[in-house]
């Protein structure tokens, strides 16, 4: 591939082909098989490419094979989480595959950095990793599927008495996790609103103010309401192991305000609804419920 570069890509779809075959044994929805179906065709289309070193001399066509397999890859794990929750994240093996899971969906940025290192340069141009490889809308969606993983998972267990009491450390640090990739995920574009929005061809102001917001899609927005929730379920479990369970208290990260950071989350959801998009199908009265709880215990 690049320069210097020990990734085999080749493998590196073989591998995601094969993953690909054993998903289709297990699956149960055949509504997703047209996924598998888009993600095999990509890795066949990428693997030629490969097999005829079009991408080991030219950093572009390899740049072009990381987002091709980034894209598969989300294709793929995209049915393994469809299955998860179908099947209520199942107690026998949700944690295991979570974390199989996120490792996937963390192999593309440091694929990139092992590829290219910290740069590269690409017809003239010198570009930083990893969100000017991949591009900023699919690192994004990187983020989001992780961040949004967590919440799933966290929003069944936290909804299940019995479940919550016997997976309360574990619900923690997913809640935790789940709200540090929806950071992520909103902080990709924020600095470039700050310097391009006045430049922009949308002549809406409410888009503009959505822009100046860093909210660009409702995705954007319903990251906030998912960040903000985690962060409530967190509060929740961490103020009843403060009463019930000592040992559980002492293995809960103090580094993380979930009060503080669920405020701030769910204030900005709120303000951004009842002020932008009201009407839109937006409801903030479960934020603002949860932002009540807040005031009430802080």
């Amino acid at each position: 591939m690049a320069e210097k570069s020990k990734v085999d890509m080749k493998q590196k779809f073989t591998e995601l082909l094969e993953e690909c075959a054993d998903i289709r044994k297990s699956i149960f929805d055949f509504a997703q098989s047209p996924l598998l179906e888009k993600a095999e065709s990509k890795c066949k289309r990428c693997l030629s490419v490969c097999e005829k070193g079009q991408a080991s001399t030219n950093k572009e066509m390899a740049m072009k094979i990381v987002q091709g397999y980034t894209e598969a890859l989300l294709d793929v794990t995209y049915v393994v989480e469809c299955q998860l929750v179908n099947e209520d994240f199942p107690e026998d093996r949700s944690a295991k595959e979570i974390k199989h899971l996120i490792g996937r969906l963390d192999q593309p940025e440091a694929l990139v950095m092992e590829i290219f290192g910290s740069e590269v340069k690409v017809c003239g141009q010198l570009l930083r990793q990893p969100v000017e490889v991949l591009g900023v809308e699919m690192l994004e969606c990187l983020s989001w599927r992780r961040g949004a993983l967590f919440y799933m998972y966290c929003h069944t267990v936290f909804n299940d008495s019995t479940r919550k009491q016997l997976n309360a450390a574990h619900l923690l640090e997913c809640a935790v996790s789940g709200v540090i990739y929806l950071q992520s995920m909103l902080s990709i574009r924020s600095p470039l609103v700050l310097e391009e929005y006045s430049n922009t061809d949308i002549k809406d102001p409410g888009a503009v103010n959505l822009l100046k917001e860093g909210v660009y899609s409702d995705t954007h927005l319903l990251a906030l309401m998912y960040a903000g929730e985690m962060c409530y379920w967190h509060w929740k479990v961490s103020q009843n192991a403060c009463t019930d369970n000592s040992s559980l208290q002492n293995r809960i990260k103090t580094s993380f305000d979930s009060l503080a950071n669920g405020t701030k989350f769910l204030q900005k959801f709120v303000n951004v609804v009842r002020t932008q998009v009201r009407g839109n199908g937006w409801d903030f009265s479960q934020a603002e419920k949860i932002l009540a709880e807040f005031a009430a215990r802080s």
